[in-house]
């Protein structure tokens, strides 16, 4: 965000932060599908589509909170350089 300065840095985290919301309000809205209620991302996709799909999404799960984690810590490195 540092190329974008503060404007543009602030007006990418609130785009990025509306974008989020909005794509976990669709998916909260399926959260009760084919007359059951479904707790996790992973129950919902292992009903909606085969068993394995909750395998699947359990990995991609697990994948993106470590890359998420591990991407916030090296984002949060460079800025402190600049």
């Amino acid at each position: 965000m540092v190329p974008l300065g503060w404007v543009g840095g602030v007006v990418g985290l609130i785009l990025a932060t509306a974008i989020s919301l909005y794509a976990n309000a669709l998916i909260a809205e399926l959260h009760e599908f084919g007359g059951k209620r479904h707790i996790r991302y992973r129950d919902l996709a292992g009903f909606i589509y085969v068993p394995k799909a909750y395998s699947l999404t359990w990995v991609l799960q697990c994948v993106k909170l470590f890359m998420i984690n591990v991407g916030y810590v090296i984002l949060a490195g460079q800025s402190l350089k600049v």
